[in-house]
């Protein structure tokens, strides 16, 4: 897997990835309720997918068949739109050979607010989305990355842009054999976030009276 800084290199990766695969695209229409901005959508509204490719799931199933992060190839997939008669589903292999059937997720967008008469905070469920959490993972952003374990993985040093974004992305890797640099690593591909600093600095002044 390949980690980028920006999702606009993510984006135009996998595109160049699925384009190479010779199958036919199957596409997967969601279901909104509510008012729930697109950004906040954690799968497009409408996607295409093929067998063959690499995806990754973005959700955690309920008796635990996979987690948010787990990755695996397209064997089957069966289209549709959400609320369909026939249910759209995908058959994802994952790396350890065990073949899982994904069907669609639902995230709830959830308000709260203060009942005056319980004297608590309460929920409010505001709008719903529905759809399979998959995502082509070819590449993900370090962001997306974050509390993910991998195998292998190649990274992208060049044009890290926040804090602790550099350790973030190095240390997805179980072992130095299986991290592979695009470019080798220069000091300033790293960057320190300034409270960070100013403590440091706070503490060697006060070390050396």
């Amino acid at each position: 897997m390949l980690l980028f800084s920006h999702r606009a290199n993510v984006e135009a990766y996998n595109q160049s990835r699925c384009a190479q695969l010779d199958a036919k695209e199957v596409t997967f229409r969601g279901k909104l309720k509510g008012k729930i901005p697109a950004s906040a959508l954690p799968v497009p509204e409408e996607f295409s997918l093929k067998v063959g490719t690499q995806v990754m799931l973005v959700s955690n199933h309920p008796d635990g068949a996979w987690v948010n992060g787990t990755t695996g190839v397209i064997t089957k997939l069966v289209g549709g739109t959400i609320g369909d008669i026939t249910e759209p589903y995908a058959k994802v292999k994952t790396p350890d050979g065990e073949t899982i059937v994904v069907t669609p997720h639902t995230w709830s967008q959830v308000d709260y607010d203060y009942d005056e008469e319980k004297g608590e905070i309460v929920e409010r469920q505001t709008g719903s989305y529905t759809q399979l959490p998959l995502i082509v993972a070819y590449s993900i952003t370090v962001h997306k990355a974050q509390g993910q374990t991998c195998d292998q993985i190649v990274v992208d040093p060049s044009r890290f842009f926040a804090p602790g974004q550099g350790y973030v992305a190095l240390s997805r890797c179980r072992t130095l054999e299986g991290l592979t640099l695009t470019q080798p690593l220069k000091p300033y591909n790293l960057r320190t976030a300034p409270s960070v600093l100013q403590f440091y600095r706070k503490i060697l002044s006060e070390v050396r009276g």
